[in-house]
């Protein structure tokens, strides 16, 4: 899936979310994906994730198409 098109998804999935307001950890991540920083995208989404993992239909999109691995089950070596 091409970056722009992923942000337009989690843009979309966001914006359903808290009566309307969305969620401004997955907005910012979205500003990252746009301008093609993928990198910054990822950080951020691995910085927040305690709050991304709580909206779970935007937490297996970011799994699947941002980050590549649950930052839960992940080990650091």
């Amino acid at each position: 899936m091409r970056i722009d098109k992923i942000a337009d998804e989690l843009e979309l999935l966001q914006a359903e979310k808290n009566s309307g307001r969305g969620v401004s950890c997955v907005r910012t991540a979205v500003v990252y994906l746009r301008r093609g920083d993928v990198e910054k995208a990822v950080a951020c989404c691995h910085n927040e994730w305690d709050k991304i993992r709580n909206y779970p239909d935007i937490a297996d999109f970011v799994i699947d198409h941002v980050i590549g691995s649950d930052p839960d089950r992940s080990s650091v070596k």
